[in-house]
């Protein structure tokens, strides 16, 4: 299991074991705790920052609350997936991620935790958005992705 805050945290004594020190690793153990700690603070697996009056949100909520609802949950998802560079191992939870959590940007954390599965929520919400718009958006990227999506 990847683990991106974790595997920074250890990087130096794996690269070096001899400079690990009893103290050192009782240090990094209470860092890692820490974060873990700040994650269910916040309550951030039940995902209640979400607003079910918002469409994007409930269906940010209703694709992923069943799949995140522990820190184990939370490490493992979409730790193997296809990502645009080619496929990817690796888990989300990094310092970028705690670092919105220590700001409360819930839906930032939440954004950069799921990045490479948000297509996959945006997509019916972008239909949605398509039928109710009469003309193209000026936008070209989300207009090639109404086009190709539109096409599935």
């Amino acid at each position: 299991m990847i683990v991106p805050f974790v595997n920074e945290l250890l990087k130096p004594y794996i690269d070096a074991p001899s400079k690990m020190k009893p103290s050192i690793l009782k240090e990094i153990a209470q860092m890692i705790n820490e974060k873990f700690r700040l994650i269910l603070d916040k309550n951030f697996l039940r995902l209640d920052f979400l607003s079910e009056d918002d469409a994007f949100e409930r269906r940010l909520k209703e694709s992923f609350n069943d799949h995140i609802t522990s820190l184990d949950d939370l490490v493992k998802f979409g730790q193997f997936r296809h990502h645009w560079a080619g496929p990817y191992c690796g888990s989300y939870v990094d310092e970028k991620f705690i670092s919105h959590l220590e700001k409360d940007s819930y839906i930032d954390a939440l954004v950069h935790y799921l990045r490479d599965f948000l297509y996959v929520t945006l997509v019916p919400v972008m239909r949605e958005c398509a039928k109710m718009l009469s003309q193209p958006s000026s936008n070209v990227l989300l207009d090639s992705c109404f086009r190709r999506d539109m096409a599935i």
